[in-house]
């Protein structure tokens, strides 16, 4: 028996990859095991994508952007922050969205980067 790294609680290690032992005794411990806690953001600590948002792989072959994970997002929807802070992963600072509700909270924000912009033939 061993000690789930985050939530403290006994369970039956099995052998993962090359024979490495697990340390967490779930996914949900395993993905807040990997979490910066604080007063403010709460940053992912492990894989980041080039834009800076976390990634979980919660089945192997299957991941998914951290925050998206911590507020169980619907598949339709995206995970929206209302810090801008790509990798925190705080379920008080996630709201669910859709694309347009992205667009308007960018715009809303001035984060939008028309810098190179292409203009369109007329």
């Amino acid at each position: 028996m061993a000690r789930c790294k985050y939530c403290r609680e006994a369970f039956n290690r099995k052998a993962g990859r090359a024979g490495a032992q697990h340390k967490f005794c779930s996914d949900f411990c395993r993905f807040w095991g990997k979490v910066k806690y604080g007063q403010g953001c709460w940053p992912w600590r492990a894989g980041l994508t080039p834009a800076g948002y976390g990634c979980f792989a919660a089945s192997p072959g299957e991941s998914q952007q951290a925050h998206r994970f911590a507020m169980d997002c619907p598949q339709e929807l995206l995970g929206l922050h209302h810090c801008d802070n790509p990798p925190c992963c705080r379920p008080g600072h996630l709201f669910a969205g859709t694309y347009r509700d992205n667009t308007m909270d960018r715009n809303r924000k001035g984060r939008a980067n028309y810098a190179g912009a292409v203009p369109r033939p007329r």
